[in-house]
């Protein structure tokens, strides 16, 4: 057996107190999995799939979150984040090891910067207007239209958060290049959103704008820059919290910038782009029932006839039930239906998914 003698022990003490008194870490995480079956009909070609799915309601990760106090109200903070597959054991957003979030930054009476790879603040604001928030499969706003919210996570990113103001809070963040490393000016892809919410009492308001900045490579670009604006809204009247939301998006998805290191920096894909506009729009309600929620939304998504020719308007419906088996442990049941093509708008389309899980939070 290993002895410290008991002075070094009493030191070692003394200085893990210390050391606590000024520095925090908390390793956090979830572990998602559920039965999920889903059916695909596209342009008349119809496939459907039955089994496992990691992350049915909120995508499984483990984590940690750490500050130390410098003292006079600054700290010194980070975050790495990883996603992970409970149904297999891999990890997600391409393999990254720390995909979901890798920062640092500082923070104190001017807000808070960080420095690093990072989902939008925009997203991450914006899908409180959602029931469903960015989680919960195919009835995440992100996948109900609302394409600026499916949590695109950038590399390269410095993002500022101002203090609040009364209720109010703006944020505010730039890509050097969406993908990769370092790159010159005209290989790079860069991005950069604004933010603002208000929270006062039952009342939430949000509201974004992100961009893109193409790379002058991308031969699939065209001289088109994607934009998307996203307003948005919920109200609690504790029986019932009802949330509206409206987005407009512009010559592309914002999405598409999100990759892995190997992707090319200079291409996008040909999917990223489209000419004119694509409007969504969002009703949502949350009804508590004790231990249990019950959550629905509906979202109309429609494009221009210069952004998709031919192309049809979408009706997006989501019905979640959430039932809490602890502060931790949660069953959830999901059935999505989208009457349409969100991504190419092709006619005779239709996607449907129906699903159980578990979900646990440490």
């Amino acid at each position: 057996m290993f002895r410290i003698p008991a002075a070094a022990c009493l030191i070692v003490c003394a200085g893990a107190a210390q050391a606590q008194s000024t520095t925090s870490v908390t390793l956090y995480g979830i572990a998602d999995i559920g039965i999920f079956h889903e059916r695909i009909k596209s342009e008349g070609d119809t496939e459907s799939t039955t089994g496992l799915l990691s992350g049915g309601q909120s995508g499984s990760r483990w984590g940690l979150r750490g500050s130390e106090d410098l003292g006079g109200g600054l700290k010194a903070n980070f975050q790495l984040e990883s996603g992970f597959n409970l149904n297999n054991g891999t990890l997600g957003q391409n393999g990254r090891l720390f995909g979901r979030a890798a920062w640092g930054g500082l923070s104190g009476g001017f807000g808070e910067l960080r420095f690093g790879r990072q989902a939008t603040m925009s997203s991450t604001w914006f899908g409180e207007v959602s029931p469903f928030g960015t989680s919960w499969s195919n009835a995440a706003i992100g996948k109900s239209g609302f394409r600026a919210s499916d949590t695109p996570r950038f590399d390269n990113v410095v993002t500022y958060l101002s203090p609040k103001f009364a209720n109010l809070q703006v944020a505010g963040g730039y890509s050097f290049n969406t993908r990769g490393g370092v790159e010159s000016s005209d290989r790079r892809t860069t991005a950069w959103n604004l933010a603002a919410r208000y929270a006062s009492g039952p009342l939430y308001v949000a509201a974004t704008y992100d961009r893109l900045n193409t790379s002058d490579l991308d031969t699939n670009a065209n001289g088109r820059d994607p934009s998307a604006i996203q307003l948005g809204a919920t109200y609690d009247f504790k029986v019932v919290q009802v949330g509206l939301g409206w987005s407009q998006q512009k010559d592309g998805w914002v999405k598409s910038a999100e990759g892995a290191s190997s992707s090319p920096n200079n291409n996008l894909g040909e999917s990223a782009y489209f000419d004119g506009k694509v409007n969504a729009y969002l009703v949502g309600v949350t009804v508590p029932l004790g231990s249990t929620s019950l959550l629905a939304s509906y979202s109309h998504v429609s494009p221009d006839s210069s952004a998709f020719p031919g192309g049809d308007s979408v009706n997006v419906y989501n019905l979640g039930v959430n039932y809490a088996l602890s502060k931790r442990t949660s069953l959830y049941a999901l059935a999505s239906l989208q009457d349409g093509d969100l991504y190419g708008f092709a006619p005779d389309s239709r996607t449907t998914q129906f699903g159980v899980g578990l979900q646990h939070k440490f």
